[in-house]
């Protein structure tokens, strides 16, 4: 009933517009490649021609990595290396603090889960860029494949150099 009040199911099958409703689910078993697909890639095209000033400045800020970066997160690890060192003692089992290889993965992690974030509140496939005010009263979509796969494919686009982050 609700499905098909929403137009996303009639005469028993799934229709045209349900299709990319579908995107956001992915089913395994059905085989889906959304990236290939011509309706993804203009909408690869729009989000990078229509990114508002504050989204790009933002995504921006999360790709750029610096040594300082890197060194906040060694700093934070050997910080709470010594707490818990301290709170447990020299018997506990513990991993040791961040190297500066560990420190780099830990960062560009959380940065490509930032930019993830970033997708899931602005980023819709039939609309766009949703304004601040209109991300304000959007449902959220967590960990949406849709957007996962958007936000690789700008990164891709906006900076060739970082594929990295588009991991």
């Amino acid at each position: 009933m609700v499905l098909e009040a929403l137009g996303l199911v009639g005469q028993g099958r799934w229709t045209e517009a349900s299709e990319t409703v579908l995107w956001r689910d992915l089913p395994s078993h059905w085989d889906i490649d959304v990236v290939s697909d011509p309706r993804f890639a203009r909408a690869v095209e729009q989000a990078l021609a229509t990114m508002p000033e504050g989204i790009s400045a933002e995504m921006d800020r999360l790709v750029a990595i610096s040594e300082e970066d890197i060194q906040e997160a060694i700093d934070q690890s050997v910080a709470s290396y010594k707490e818990l060192r301290a709170r447990y003692g020299s018997k506990a089992r513990l991993g040791q603090p961040f190297s500066t290889e560990k420190a780099r993965e830990s960062v560009v992690f959380m940065r490509r889960n930032d930019l993830d974030w970033l997708f899931f509140r602005h980023w819709r496939l039939g609309n766009g860029w949703l304004s601040f005010h209109e991300a304000g009263r959007a449902l959220e979509i967590f960990h949406d494949p849709l957007a996962i796969a958007m936000r690789r494919a700008v990164i891709m686009k906006r900076y060739p150099d970082l594929l990295f982050m588009a991991s």
